[in-house]
């Protein structure tokens, strides 16, 4: 019998990692299978991928027990009022019944569409998903930049294109909300993304605040070069075509500077090498722990940040590979400027639906 090819053996082995993981499914799925090829043609180490499903089952599993959560019936609402405020006229909310709904279960309008990867059934429709995905797209950025809420999993089987034309956006269970630092903190990466050079040291700076002496410690930079090495990760991702971007190189390029300062090998498996790992994490992960970032509301926020822009990049490699997330510059420096204005000292950009 032959060995398998090198991308079947990588993704086998990214599945199995991912089902012997605490809380999760047990079960894998065609986008389960992609993401983990889209890993391997990005030269992703097995080990970036193991320390990633990690730290998802643990955020996953502990947290605090004070964690703000949303009424989805409320968030369904409340996006529903946002559609009908602004225009968006491809992107369709469906209507929810509270009458029909409770703690845990959230009845809303049938929406008759079919999942944007469903490439099959996508073409049978005769319709171009690339505009319906800029939409939702821009849709994502205005609820995040205005009121610091978002969609928190817009996964293809919520994302439905319609007989009519339109994209249907279901399930909001899961809802994401900002605080008013975190906020501020999306505001000034959006405005250094669009050109305002100064907001990249209050982007730094805000992660160093919020993490301690750990993030300088871990990456060995100074306030200059980490501010630089940071933007040197994000810059392209919002400003580059979709096609050319990869939240994965991130991860890596990240985890290789944090093994180059702390004298880490990452690919060795010795016993020693394993414990000086070991070592090094997790007096990083005590230091991050003193100064309050772990599990923080930033922490928090970021991360789901951080899973819709995945899925986001794979729907633009699908459909909008030559165009960059920050596309319409116009669109995003008119929406930063009006939350900047609306914004008070205390909450930014946060005048709106409740």
């Amino acid at each position: 019998m032959n060995p398998p090819d090198p991308v079947t053996a990588y993704v086998t082995a990214v599945v199995t990692l991912y089902m012997d993981m605490p809380d999760t499914p047990m079960r894998i799925s065609a986008s389960d299978q992609w993401l983990a090829r889209h890993f391997y043609q990005d030269g992703v180490p097995m080990e970036t991928v193991e320390t990633a499903l990690l730290l998802g089952s643990l955020r996953r599993l502990i947290r605090p027990a004070d964690s703000p959560r949303l009424a989805p019936i409320r968030s369904l609402a409340y996006f529903r009022r946002l559609g009908e405020e602004v225009s968006l006229p491809l992107v369709v909310v469906p209507e929810p019944y509270p009458e029909f709904s409770g703690a845990n279960v959230l009845t809303m309008e049938y929406l008759d569409g079919v999942p944007i990867d469903d490439l099959a059934q996508v073409a049978e429709l005769g319709m171009d998903p690339a505009p319906l995905v800029e939409a939702v797209v821009r849709g994502f950025f205005l609820t995040t930049v205005r009121w610091g809420a978002f969609h928190g999993d817009v996964h293809a089987g919520n994302m439905l294109l319609l007989r009519d034309g339109r994209i249907g956006i279901i399930d909001w269970g899961i809802v994401g909300r900002l605080d008013p630092d975190t906020h501020r903190f999306f505001l000034r990466l959006l405005a250094a993304a669009l050109g305002e050079e100064a907001a990249w040291a209050d982007v730094s700076a805000h992660i160093t605040r919020t993490y301690g002496p750990a993030i300088q410690e871990a990456v060995g930079l100074s306030d200059d070069e980490l501010t630089a090495f940071i933007r040197s990760l994000i810059e392209p991702t919002l400003n580059r075509p979709f096609g050319e971007v990869s939240l994965a190189a991130i991860m890596q390029t990240t985890q290789l500077q944090v093994a180059k300062a702390q004298g880490i090998e990452i690919r060795k498996r010795s016993p020693r090498a394993v414990l000086h790992r070991l070592r090094a994490q997790r007096r990083l992960r005590k230091m991050a722990d003193d100064a309050g970032g772990t599990f923080s509301a930033f922490d928090r926020g970021t991360f789901l940040l951080g899973k819709q822009l995945m899925y986001f990049e794979r729907y633009g490699k699908m459909f909008l590979s030559d165009v960059p997330i920050l596309n319409d510059r116009e669109f995003f420096a008119q929406l930063l400027a009006g939350a900047e204005t609306s914004s008070g000292p205390g909450d930014p950009g946060r005048s709106g639906p409740p």
